[in-house]
């Protein structure tokens, strides 16, 4: 038989190890609480960072990617709607896209090639207004004029005046491309050309952005070649969108029978 005094000591024993277990698992316990606190304000961190990352107030670290999606938001939604309007045929909507695209490049390729005149003191002045001076061609020439003017330069004066329509897309005019898109495109760019002039304006010429920061483009290149490359490609994937939402059909429901 058990003594009475191993009897109490044994519970004792017991009592002291039920004791000790519920120290340790409260200790655990509360180990594990703090390392889920841990846990959850490290997801939590991480989450923030990810919807300040996708947040259209993020700036990116390319001035010019800043500067164009900016301006993004101000001329997509009048491109959206010249798009949208030509329902007649997708023709129209293939040379509405051609003639915006064709407009947008040749504007800042223009921009580039025209740099501004410096005054003496290095000072950027605006280039003057070309001068026109009337010479009435119905008058007689005096006499003992010799006409050297080649027949070339003849047959384009005799030639009708184009439109400012065909004047625009007189670069792809040999594309037969729609001309109700054609119209339509002139019509929005006329609206959106100034901004995106103004914009493109803006940046440096002689800023160069480090090929770090454009691992796609492979090398150091010019903020604004980064600008018009980043337009260009941004109005293509529009155009793309834009058109998947016109030919996107929502699938009736099947009614089982």
């Amino acid at each position: 038989m058990i003594k009475r005094n191993e009897l109490l000591q044994e519970m004792e024993l017991r009592k002291v190890i039920r004791g000790l277990l519920k120290t340790k698992f409260l200790n655990e316990s509360k180990q594990v609480l703090n390392e889920e606190k841990q846990l959850r304000k490290i997801v939590r961190h991480m989450i923030l960072k990810e919807v300040e990352a996708s947040s259209p107030d993020s700036p990116y670290d390319i001035t010019a990617m800043n500067f164009l999606r900016t301006l993004l938001q101000v001329i997509l939604k009048k491109v959206e709607t010249g798009y949208k309007s030509l329902m007649t045929s997708p023709e129209q909507r293939k040379s509405f896209r051609a003639h915006i695209l064709n407009a947008v490049d040749d504007s800042l390729q223009t921009i580039d090639a025209s740099p501004d005149i410096k005054d003496a003191n290095g000072e950027e002045q605006p280039m003057d207004e070309e001068i026109n001076i009337d010479i009435n061609d119905d008058e007689p020439a005096p006499e003992g004029f010799i006409d050297i003017e080649d027949d070339t330069k003849k047959k384009e004066k005799e030639e009708p005046q184009m439109s400012p329509e065909e004047q625009f897309g007189q670069p792809l005019s040999d594309s037969g491309l729609d001309k109700t898109g054609r119209n339509k495109a002139y019509s929005v760019f006329n609206e959106i050309s100034s901004q995106i002039e103004d914009t493109y304006n803006s940046i440096d010429p002689d800023s160069i952005v480090p090929a770090a920061k454009i691992p796609e483009m492979g090398k150091d290149t010019p903020e604004r070649k980064v600008f018009r490359a980043y337009l260009l490609k941004n109005l293509q994937l529009y155009f793309d969108k834009f058109e998947s939402e016109l030919t996107t059909t929502p699938q009736e429901p099947q009614s089982g029978v």
